[in-house]
């Protein structure tokens, strides 16, 4: 909800750049199986796990659904399914930096929707000393799920 700057109690004019996605623009995007060449990790940032989920020893997993563009890039990244919403915000914060050679169809560069899921799990030794140490470091593992 957009509230307008006020001097007083009267509005005034302003400036202001607001990040844009169409998802229309997304429609045009392939699925995996009608690409001839799949799109190929090129960068991977790791998440980082939440401190209160680390802090409880809380293991989870997080399935996205996103868009790698012509250009390679992640766009339109949506959360198909988690385990707890703590997770969330840290694999979604992750995935979009992630880049990709794109998929092609017929030689040339095309957007695709690819699926991932990005799992969050403490060591054994970790997660018994998750309540004793807050200054651990999990492990997250990237499972590859790439579903047509």
């Amino acid at each position: 909800k957009f509230v307008p700057p006020t001097r007083g109690k009267l509005p005034v004019a302003t400036k202001a750049r607001l990040p844009l996605e169409f998802a229309s623009s997304y429609n045009l995007a392939r699925e995996l199986f009608e690409t001839d060449v799949q799109p190929v990790p090129l960068k991977r940032v790791s998440p980082g796990y939440p401190a209160i989920l680390r802090r409880r020893g809380q293991s989870g997993e997080v399935t996205l659904r996103f868009v790698v563009t012509a250009e390679g890039r992640v766009g339109y990244i949506r959360v198909v399914k988690s385990s707890h919403p703590g997770f969330d915000e840290e694999a979604l914060k992750a995935v979009k930096q992630w880049t990709y050679k794109p998929g092609q169809l017929k030689g040339k560069p095309v957007a695709t929707w690819l699926e991932q899921t990005v799992a969050f799990k403490l060591s054994e030794k970790r997660n018994r000393d998750a309540n004793r140490k807050h200054k651990t470091h999990p492990q997250v593992k990237i499972l590859h799920i790439f579903l047509p």
